[in-house]
């Protein structure tokens, strides 16, 4: 049975893949941590879940720090959401266009769900937009920091002192 490709499922298909690889993209700098936090769960118990508690802690403060220190990083950042936005937004209405005009279910399916994801990240990007602000880089690092030197006594607490003989 040969394969049709009708030029909207070529095109719909074309703007997913657009769609998923900026998804991907954003969140490629974070799958080293999250790996790492996987690992972390399967190794030497309490201490090192503590240690790798404070990793994605410290690269928060250090993003922060960046942004803080170049308006640029923070612009870019805030520009591959946006992108990222639009792509699954474009890609929704696509597929729920052409569901539409081929009569498929669940291609106009797909279009909404991706059209709620849209939604959903946009709202998220509002909802922690306070973030952005000096004052709200201020008083995220603050919190983060005080995590971080929680977790760190917690640390510090539960590693065996060695005794000098």
């Amino acid at each position: 049975m040969p394969i049709k490709l009708d030029p909207v499922s070529l095109i719909v298909g074309s703007l997913l893949t657009l769609a998923l690889t900026i998804a991907g993209n954003l969140l490629t700098p974070n799958v080293k941590l999250w790996w790492a936090m996987l690992l972390a769960l399967n190794q030497r118990g309490y201490e090192a879940r503590l240690r790798e508690q404070i990793k994605p802690l410290q690269a928060s403060v250090d993003q922060l720090d960046r942004f803080r220190a170049s308006e640029r990083d923070l612009h870019v950042f805030l520009f591959q959401w946006t992108v990222g936005i639009l792509a699954f937004f474009v890609v929704g209405v696509a597929c729920a266009i052409g569901g539409n005009l081929n009569s498929d279910a669940e291609l106009v399916r797909l279009g909404l769900l991706l059209l709620l994801v849209a939604t959903v990240t946009a709202l998220v990007i509002l909802w922690s937009a306070g973030d952005f602000t000096v004052a709200g880089m201020e008083k995220k690092t603050a919190q983060l920091k005080s995590e971080i030197a929680a977790l760190t006594s917690k640390l510090q607490r539960a590693t065996p002192k060695q005794s000098d003989s």
